[in-house]
């Protein structure tokens, strides 16, 4: 299954990247092959011929560097390759064996991975926006054991039901994926962002495992599940009660479940533990603030945001318009409107979880009040 997949750029910088010395040089014949892959690509399928790789031995062959999107390299083996800074946009490795392989820094939006295996490969830096692990008819999907995928970007990629046991997962982007049935079991989640991901049956080990807590806590919240939250952020502060993380992790859970105020001191306590990563965090306190009412210290805490997202702009302009400050709320509706033409009250509203209905009342209020779309 392929996914409609933006081709035009990289995402990911790879410049710093180093490539190592390659441990087997490309045949002629696979230079040749790939030869006429880069004329098929360079004049839009005019001239040359699209690369066809299914089954051939390519195990240990550095490739970094080199341009395979569309190639078909169903079946083949590439255990140990080298595919360091390789754009493989829409290529198709159905049971590939990239077993070993070193994909870091490899743009791979849109490959088709289905039954592949990438046991203990690196895609440490990869882009795997639109990933795709099972194969046309929907079945088996690859197994990725004890890769590393440090801060991959799996944003939108589609994971049911994959085996990703121990894998290497600190700093992963999951925004949107989709993550129902994925088998998380022993990997390490520090810092993944799983926002908006669908997540139903997925397998997350907690035990005495404080991370698996704090991720299983922020599932919780995103699935409106408070109680479920609770447990586990209070098993995460019982194993590490000084984790910056998890005690404004606390804090947002106490914002959203109603009681903004012991919210503040909460995560002003977090703050403490960690004044180098307060802007990390700033953005609970403004949550907590602008819940509370306490409007101009909302709009303080949101102002110190670098790059502010979306839902930071739309509180510090909720805050400005309960102020007065009629011209500051419509400057932060408009770059609201510029980074999401399609931002609309109704569909922001329902990703805010707040657990008290007057909460979510007074802050759609506000974002009329700055003059946002319904």
């Amino acid at each position: 299954v392929l996914n409609d997949v933006d081709m035009s750029q990289s995402q990911t910088d790879t410049r710093s990247m180093k490539i190592d010395e390659p441990k087997q040089s490309v045949t002629p014949d696979v230079e040749e092959i790939l030869r006429l892959h880069a004329e098929f690509l360079n004049t839009d399928g005019a001239s040359g011929q699209c690369a066809d790789l299914s089954g051939a031995d390519l195990g240990d062959t550095d490739l970094s560097g080199r341009d395979l999107s569309a190639a078909n390299l169903s079946g083949a083996k590439l255990a140990g390759a080298r595919l360091i800074r390789c754009k493989m946009n829409m290529t198709i490795a159905t049971g590939a064996d990239l077993s070993g392989a070193d994909l870091a820094a490899a743009d791979l939006r849109g490959i088709n991975l289905g039954r592949a295996k990438l046991v203990e490969a690196n895609l440490r830096r990869a882009n795997l926006t639109g990933l795709e692990l099972k194969d046309k008819n929907g079945q088996k999907t690859g197994k990725i054991w004890r890769s590393d995928l440090s801060s991959a970007d799996f944003s939108g990629a589609n994971l049911v039901d994959a085996r990703l046991k121990s894998a290497k997962l600190d700093g992963a982007k999951f925004t949107g994926a989709h993550l129902a049935g994925t088998d998380f079991t022993g990997c390490v989640l520090a810092k993944a962002d799983l926002t908006g991901a669908e997540l139903d049956g997925a397998i997350i080990e907690a035990d005495e495992n404080t991370e698996c807590h704090r991720i299983l806590c922020e599932i919780a919240m995103i699935q409106r599940d408070y109680d479920r939250a609770t447990l586990h952020n209070d098993k995460a502060l019982a194993l590490n009660p000084n984790d910056p993380r998890i005690v404004a992790q606390k804090g947002e859970l106490l914002t959203w479940t109603g009681d903004p105020e012991a919210a503040v001191e909460v995560i002003e306590q977090a703050l403490a533990l960690d004044p180098f990563g307060q802007e990390e965090r700033i953005h609970l306190l403004g949550f907590a603030l602008y819940t509370l009412g306490r409007y101009q210290e909302a709009a303080d805490a949101f102002k110190r945001i670098t790059d502010p997202k979306v839902t930071h702009l739309a509180f510090l302009a909720a805050s400005r318009a309960e102020l007065g400050d009629d011209g500051a709320a419509s400057a932060h509706s408009a770059k609201i409107l510029r980074m999401n033409p399609e931002f609309a009250i109704a569909s922001h509203i329902e990703s805010i979880p707040y657990q008290d209905p007057s909460h979510r009342e007074r802050y759609r209020a506000g974002l009329r009040k700055a003059g946002l779309p319904e």
